[in-house]
């Protein structure tokens, strides 16, 4: 991509931009995940039900839709039309039925390292789910038996430190319930 090429990205809304509409773009993707009836699951979801010294820093959704190619291509057109460019893109996941909206990253180049994932779409799973505000999480339960089905399996090596976190952050909150209701 030459230095022209790069300059014509930045005047349509690339680098400039980017840091003004990160708000916007968090509401868009909240928005359609409300109008779509998406259960959001993964740390998005911790985060929701945990008080703040516990939250865990994340930047993806994690959510279950019944059409996950659609929900993803959907949303890719809707935060490019929202950007005025193509500035995110959609790849298959590594599991079956997850697709994943990406954002192109600051070199503005699709598939390159400093590209980053927005949103996961996975096919719809029976969970169990509580509603805050607008949208639907699943459930603390829900996200520690998911965590603690990964820890088991070795193949999810690579992760268990973040599962073992979230499985204490749970564990602390459930505690600090119970002693509420005695």
């Amino acid at each position: 991509m030459s230095m022209k090429d790069i300059l014509k990205k930045i005047k349509k809304g690339g680098l400039i931009d980017y840091a003004a509409t990160q708000g916007i773009r968090e509401r868009e993707i909240k928005k359609y995940i409300t109008d779509k009836k998406g259960i959001i699951y993964g740390a998005k979801a911790l985060n929701a039900q945990v008080p703040f010294p516990l939250k865990r820093a994340t930047q993806d959704y994690d959510v279950f839709v019944k059409d996950s190619k659609k929900a993803a291509r959907e949303l890719d057109r809707i935060l490019d039309k929202r950007r005025s460019g193509n500035f995110h893109y959609v790849k298959k996941g590594e599991h079956k039925g997850t697709w994943k909206v990406k954002d192109i990253g600051g070199d503005l180049i699709k598939d390159t390292e400093d590209d980053f994932t927005l949103v996961d779409f996975s096919t719809l799973q029976k969970i169990k789910t509580v509603k805050i505000g607008r949208n639907r999480f699943s459930t603390l339960r829900e996200i520690e038996k998911s965590k603690l089905k990964a820890l088991s399996d070795s193949r999810f090596k690579f992760r268990h430190a973040k599962d073992k976190m979230d499985v204490q952050i749970i564990r602390a909150v459930k505690k600090k319930t119970k002693r509420r209701k005695l």
